[in-house]
């Protein structure tokens, strides 16, 4: 099914990497220009010119910027329409996991947690607004987590974090509505990328990990991110047009609420 995206530019935070780059590399698929943002330099560059060189380099642009950080969203929300021109698409993947603390998380803790899950989402969409409002069919996509609807066994902390996006998400929504940008969520169960908290523990104890996703998954095994930027695009696009302050989940079934 074709999106609708051709021709469409869009801003990917979190880029470098794991979600955040599939999510780009799905975009590109489908037409789009893309833009991307993330904090490591060289991860960055790696990334952009993977892209680029399937996609061509005019369609590719990236900046080394913190998502947590009004001035770089600033400079970054400048540099994408000095790129493209235009905005149509905001993906918010900025976020980790390897916050939170343990059983009983400090108020360090929960800063931590808060300013790497919470806060890049709504600095980021704060400098993208006025481009995204220009666009007049505006699409915001978050990329939530399981651990923010029910409790998993995550960090306090983190799933805290975790379900104050996805309350964002449903507040903002209706808030944006009016001026045309959509907002809705993404969001992923146990995702399995190089370099990701779940690469981490699988090497840590194998036997474990592989207890666990056939006991709570039931379809037993790990997403990719490449079915997370699937459905991400699918929200991203004109084919959800009637789709605002929807939390898309993706866990292979193992989240057992009812609403």
């Amino acid at each position: 099914m074709d999106l609708g995206l051709k021709g469409k530019t869009a801003w990917v935070s979190g880029a470098s990497r794991g979600i955040g780059l599939a999510v780009a590399r799905r975009l590109l698929e489908e037409g789009a220009r893309v833009f991307l943002t993330a904090r490591g330099a060289e991860s960055l560059e790696e990334a952009r010119s993977a892209l680029a060189s399937s996609f061509g380099a005019d369609r590719v642009h990236a900046l080394v910027a913190d998502a947590a950080e009004t001035a770089d969203c600033a400079a970054a929300a400048k540099a994408s329409l000095a790129a493209f021109g235009t905005l149509d698409v905001l993906v918010l993947n900025a976020g980790t996991g390897r916050v939170g603390g343990g059983d009983a998380p400090s108020e360090a803790d929960f800063r931590a947690a808060f300013a790497a899950n919470l806060r890049p989402a709504h600095e980021t969409l704060a400098a993208a607004l006025e481009g995204l409002r220009a666009s007049k069919s505006g699409a915001v996509v978050a990329v939530g987590s399981i651990a923010g609807l029910e409790d998993l066994g995550a960090p306090a902390a983190y799933a805290a974090a975790k379900s104050a996006l996805h309350s964002w998400v449903k507040t903002a929504a209706r808030d944006l509505a009016a001026s045309g940008v959509r907002l809705n969520a993404v969001v992923p169960g146990n995702i399995l990328f190089q370099g990701g908290v779940w690469d981490v523990k699988r090497k840590e104890n194998p036997e474990a990990v592989a207890g666990y996703i056939k006991r709570e998954v039931p379809m037993g095994r790990f997403g990719t991110p490449d079915e997370m930027a699937d459905a991400a695009a699918f929200l991203a696009s004109p084919r959800a047009s009637f789709i605002t302050g929807a939390l898309l989940v993706a866990d292979g079934g193992q989240t057992r609420r009812l609403s």
